[in-house]
């Protein structure tokens, strides 16, 4: 194990990974316990990631919050580099596990304060990239503090990135798998990974494999939480929002997010609970069905015209063109009704909350939750603010994002 390095004493190791190690350590000047974020060794003499590391650490320094790991210095000794943090002795890993759920009202608390940390990064526009449990410690008092800002940023520029995307597979947004664009949304989506593994013990996805979890992130649907759990609706709302695959459907800030938590809003469930790819059938049929009645319309057609072919011929034809024109109507219907499908509520319509809509019919709400918000609201978004301002919150988190959406 390592002893020293530079004006710290390492006391012990506390946990390892790909990145680095980190240990509990004594500044030998004050005496104060720090946690020391020792870089893997392999990263010596990469001048570009030591920079991005350094930039990173600097940004994430001026993270000052009470759910923030605050940054102390950062150092590099002999090519490498190491984090200086201060010391938490708990993390939120050590609590979930399967067959370990914990009580929502424990993920609640948790969830509240995880979003208030990403909240204050995002509005200094830094994101995390890796929200995980080892990522989320808890102090002795049981304050959570989230930890580890920037440091997949800074590994993008590692040449021990073989790929350039960083974070942790079980926990990555659609995106970040394809390599796209990274904003706070995603990670919105890694929360939800973690609500989701709080309240059931397990990351909803766990395929065998890089290239499986892959596919299950873009196209699974979020398996369904078992209703032993005893998890609120409006609870299973919230997670389920934050795990719609594309960005665009997800909450659009993690304020969004802790707005829905304190108020307990049922949110509306996008692309998130079925899968959006059409079943294979479903696309034979179509593709199938269509290229027929295409080809034998162009040959009825090409007859007609010449004068060619019986009554009779045509008659089949215009038949084996009916019929394969249904069966591409049926494919096409799958479809629809599989894209319909995914904008639902989970677990149907929400139940009634006081000062809400309750007392509406079921007909009467869904005209509410489609028709006033994209028509009223989008027109008119100074009244929509003025009625969401005198209704209550279950009324606004039932029906409408808490915020315009983008």
């Amino acid at each position: 194990m390592l002893q020293r390095i530079g004006k710290y004493e390492v006391l012990e190791t506390i946990a390892g990974g790909g990145q680095g190690s980190v240990y509990r350590a004594k500044d030998t000047g004050s005496g104060e316990v720090v946690a020391l974020k020792v870089m893997h060794p392999g990263h010596i003499g990469e001048g570009q990631y030591l920079e991005a590391l350094r930039r990173e650490a600097k940004l994430a320094s001026r993270l000052e919050h009470s759910n923030v790991t605050s940054i102390i210095d950062f150092q590099i000794d002999q090519g490498t580099a190491y984090l200086v943090m201060e010391y938490v002795p708990d993390v939120l890993s050590n609590y979930t596990g399967p067959d370990r759920p914990m009580s929502p009202d424990r993920v609640l608390e948790i969830g509240k304060e995880i979003c208030r940390a990403l909240s204050h990064a995002h509005g200094q526009d830094v994101v995390h990239r890796d929200i995980k449990p080892q990522n989320i410690l808890m102090s002795a008092e049981g304050t959570v503090k989230v930890t580890d800002f920037g440091i997949a940023r800074a590994m993008e520029a590692s040449t021990m990135s073989r790929t350039g995307v960083m974070g942790t597979p079980f926990y990555m947004s659609p995106e970040q798998w394809a390599g796209g664009r990274v904003d706070g949304r995603t990670d919105i989506y890694s929360l939800g990974i973690v609500l989701y593994e709080m309240l059931t013990g397990s990351p909803p996805f766990q395929g065998d494999g890089v290239g499986e979890l892959f596919r299950q992130h873009r196209e699974e649907a979020v398996p369904s939480f078992s209703p032993s759990l005893q998890i609120p609706p409006w609870f299973q709302t919230v997670v389920y929002h934050c795990l719609e695959k594309d960005q665009e459907d997800r909450f659009s800030s993690v304020d969004d997010v802790l707005e829905a938590l304190e108020h307990e809003l049922t949110v509306r469930v996008l692309t998130a609970l079925l899968p959006r790819s059409v079943p294979a059938q479903a696309t034979a049929s179509l593709v199938g069905g269509a290229g027929v009645f295409l080809a034998l319309s162009l040959v009825v057609a090409a007859l007609g015209v010449t004068n060619g072919g019986s009554s009779n011929l045509l008659g089949v034809m215009v038949v084996l063109a009916g019929a394969a024109a249904l069966i591409g109507t049926y494919g096409l219907a799958v479809w629809v009704r599989r894209r319909r499908k995914t904008r639902r509520w989970a677990g149907g319509i929400p139940p009634s909350h006081s000062g809400d809509i309750g007392h509406l019919g079921v007909s009467q709400r869904r005209r509410v939750s489609g028709n006033f918000r994209r028509n009223f609201g989008r027109a008119c978004p100074i009244l929509l603010r003025r009625h969401r301002t005198r209704h209550s919150a279950s009324f606004t988190g039932t029906f409408l994002p808490a915020r315009p959406r983008v």
